[in-house]
């Protein structure tokens, strides 16, 4: 009977651990999209002589900001 309780038990943690594991994962994915949300609104605050000294046109801030 304690083996089975040790499986129960170790089922639980395997659902746990992937639970957290997926709040982890929201979170980070929340995180980044609010680092690339303010870069974005900071870019925007460049006029277009500024962007064009780093390289960028308004039209590609969004590209830019997701790296592609």
């Amino acid at each position: 009977m304690t083996n089975q309780m040790n499986v129960v038990y170790l089922d639980k943690f395997d659902f746990l651990t992937g639970l957290g594991l997926k709040v982890q994962n929201l979170f980070a994915g929340l995180v980044d999209f609010a680092q690339k949300r303010a870069a974005h609104n900071e870019l925007m605050k460049l006029d277009d002589r500024m962007l064009a000294d780093i390289g960028l046109e308004r039209g590609n801030l969004k590209n830019a900001v997701a790296g592609k």
